[in-house]
């Protein structure tokens, strides 16, 4: 049996649309619900999954279930969880109430990522987003009220328009609402996304660079500790699952459009809706090759800043890379993107900020 201990859940469901999303989504209607999860129940019994240390529902947007709908996922997938284990949800903090707290706290929900975005009205509305501050307090008090003290908020930057002003008051609730993780993500144009067919104009790269040194300064001060290139938390509460994908290893995929890793072979389950509520779950499916398995593990590890063991490299891959990619890892070695102390590999600031280059160099 294959030792895959993770999963990933996928609830489609959203009220409103983001302009930036390209995530596999359809409009909330309550008549879909109890279909999709028929099929999502059908499609985890069949595979069998072991029980799991770490599950990941997310969307979409997973707290837009009703109460019943919600009810009947977490319960159903609480009893794939380990006896130690991360459980997570994904919300979005205007459709959060206290019974759904109740829910989360019940069935052994003890990680919420919250999608915050900004604190700026300005900058939410251009992301279509419909929450405001007193809904993330609504939402972060009830998460504390039911002992979840493990709570996340996503953020982005790199918008047009942003500014450091606005940046600086995003601290100031950060501040007040001291969630455990952060994630900054930079603004990236999507293909099938709202802003891309408004033909929208990524900021100056020199702009996002300064709004990331910011972040980064900031986050220091706080306590936050940087361990992948978007990803921040205090001591204890780095996210477990997103580390199975950064570490590249294996886990499930259930949902419509989820992606999966099993067994040396990826999967990305159907994204249209209509096949997969009537169980007509097709599975694209492609085995990683000797070469896209170590191509993947460079460049997933260099995402986190413990980066990798050459010894582990060999180990897994017949190959020094000291030896094989002798000129290039010089040349990254003197532009300082990289470092390589008691035999491990680490991208520096500097390679954080240019990650493309040194995995190009590498692979």
């Amino acid at each position: 049996m294959s030792e895959v201990k993770s999963m990933y859940v996928h609830i489609p469901f959203c009220k409103s649309i983001c302009s930036y999303c390209d995530f596999t989504k359809v409009f909330y209607s309550f008549l879909y619900e109890e279909k999709y999860l028929d099929s999502l129940e059908n499609e985890i019994v069949n595979d069998n999954p072991n029980k799991c240390d770490t599950i990941y529902i997310g969307g979409g947007t997973p707290s837009v279930l009703s109460l019943n709908g919600l009810e009947r996922l977490l319960s159903f997938l609480s009893k794939y969880l380990e006896k130690e284990y991360e459980f997570t949800i994904e919300v979005n903090p205007e459709t959060i109430d206290e019974e759904k707290v109740k829910l989360f706290a019940k069935y052994g929900v003890n990680r919420v990522s919250i999608g915050v975005e900004s604190f700026s009205e300005e900058m939410l509305m251009f992301l279509s987003r419909k929450h405001k501050y007193e809904d993330i307090k609504r939402c972060v008090d009830l998460l504390n009220k039911y002992n979840i003290i493990n709570y996340s908020f996503d953020f982005i930057y790199g918008i047009k328009g942003l500014k450091i002003s606005h940046i600086k008051n995003d601290f100031k609730y950060i501040d007040i609402l001291k969630p455990k993780h952060l994630s900054f993500y930079s603004l990236i144009l999507e293909d099938n996304t709202c802003l891309k067919a408004q033909k929208y104009v990524e900021e100056d790269e020199e702009v996002v660079v300064d709004q990331y040194n910011y972040i980064f300064k900031e986050l220091e001060k706080r306590g936050f500790n940087q361990y992948e290139v978007s990803n921040y938390s205090l001591e204890g509460y780095k996210s477990k699952h997103n580390l199975v994908y950064w570490n590249a290893k294996e886990y499930y995929g259930f949902g419509l459009g989820a992606s999966g890793y099993v067994n040396g072979i990826r999967y990305i389950n159907t994204r249209n809706l209509t096949k997969y509520l009537h169980k007509e779950n097709i599975r694209i499916k492609e085995e990683l090759s000797y070469q896209d398995k170590k191509e993947e593990y460079i460049m997933l590890k260099l995402r986190l800043n413990e980066g990798f063991l050459l010894d582990e490299y060999q180990n897994l891959f017949n190959e020094n890379l000291l030896d094989t990619k002798k000129e290039e890892i010089k040349s990254l070695i003197e532009r300082n993107l990289i470092k390589i102390e008691e035999n491990r590999v680490t991208p520096t600031y500097q390679g954080m900020l240019l990650l493309d280059t040194v995995v190009v160099k590498l692979i």
